[in-house]
């Protein structure tokens, strides 16, 4: 951080309409990054070369999706990531080839923020209004919270997974 020097500067497609412009997540053993952007799409660059190794994209058939960012978290090992859009799936991907490896929830509603537990056993999903846990393994909906007059903004797990912390408006 002392020479704050440019390390690459990559191409992103940012959400413009409701400012989250994209979202970054770096592995947690700091060798891969993605990006989420705008469309449902996902780049993943290697942080050894900065290369682009995997760009992965929720298609859908019938029109384009602006305003649709995807959430991105790594799971401990870094050989996996758990990608999740607006108006699109939550699936998990496989880092060694790039390959599906599961979908868990074929269409998300009004996405909003995601965390995985550290000991990668849960999922935790935000929408606007509902927040999911789901469980990493079978993909069985854990618990289903509907808030009444506060939107989710963010959700994060404790590192011990004791507790999920979430913020919304009007906290």
């Amino acid at each position: 951080m002392k020479t704050l020097r440019v390390i690459k500067k990559m191409d992103a497609y940012p959400d413009k309409t409701l400012g989250q412009g994209v979202s970054v997540t770096l592995s947690p053993g700091g060798e891969w990054l993605a990006v989420g952007e705008d469309n449902r799409q996902t780049k993943v660059y290697s942080t050894a070369d900065w290369k682009l190794k995997y760009s992965f994209q929720f298609q859908d058939p019938e029109s384009f999706c602006g305003t649709c960012i995807s959430k991105n978290q790594f799971t401990q090992d870094n050989k996996f990531l758990i990608m999740a859009s607006k108006k699109g799936p939550l699936k998990k991907y496989s880092l060694s080839d790039g390959r599906l490896a599961k979908t868990y929830i074929n269409e998300i509603g009004k996405l909003r923020s995601l965390s995985l537990s550290n000991d990668n056993k849960i999922i935790a999903l935000a929408t606007e209004w509902e927040l999911f846990t789901i469980l990493e393994s079978s993909g069985a909906m854990i618990s289903k919270i509907t808030t009444g007059k506060n939107e989710y903004t963010e959700i994060a797990f404790s590192p011990l997974v004791k507790t999920l912390l979430l913020a919304g408006t009007n906290n």
